[in-house]
């Protein structure tokens, strides 16, 4: 997908995976785990998550950073943001608010989705939110095994 956009838009669009460390998470929202979609648990995902990346921003000698977070209708941006101001505020990293939402941004995300033929999880990642959505995780797991045999 980077290769393909940058080619076709001229930006030089870079990707860096995080790794995979559910266990932090597990122990981080430990006792949040019946919290609302939204509510003290999401907050708590928003700061590892976002600490970890100005981190590797700092590391890497970025002079700012942000989230995608705010794309989704389901996650409310302003506090996105404070979360980001926040850890701005404490580590001195430079936070790029933003509301992705805005301008038909969360359409336009699945528009580009169609385009560039990427799988689109339909919840955030969070086991619990999508148990309180009702969410079956081993249909979205075959669903997600499929889709890639189908568009490797």
């Amino acid at each position: 997908f980077i290769a393909a956009y940058n080619e076709k838009t001229g930006h030089a669009v870079q990707f860096l995976a995080a790794p995979y460390e559910p266990d932090t998470y597990f122990k981080a929202v430990q006792g949040l785990e019946d919290e609302s979609e939204g509510g003290a648990r999401c907050r708590v995902c928003f700061i590892q998550r976002m600490k970890a990346t100005a981190e590797k921003m700092q590391e890497l000698g970025y002079d700012y950073f942000t989230t995608t977070l705010t794309v989704s209708p389901h996650k409310n941006s302003q506090v996105i943001n404070e979360v980001g101001r926040d850890i701005e505020d404490q580590y001195g990293y430079a936070y790029l608010p933003t509301d992705f939402k805005k301008n038909n941004g969360f359409l336009t995300s699945t528009k580009m989705t169609e385009a560039y033929h990427l799988y689109r999880q339909p919840y955030c990642g969070c086991i619990f939110g999508a148990r309180d959505q009702g969410l079956d995780l081993e249909k979205i797991r075959h669903d997600a095994e499929a889709f890639l045999a189908e568009h490797k």
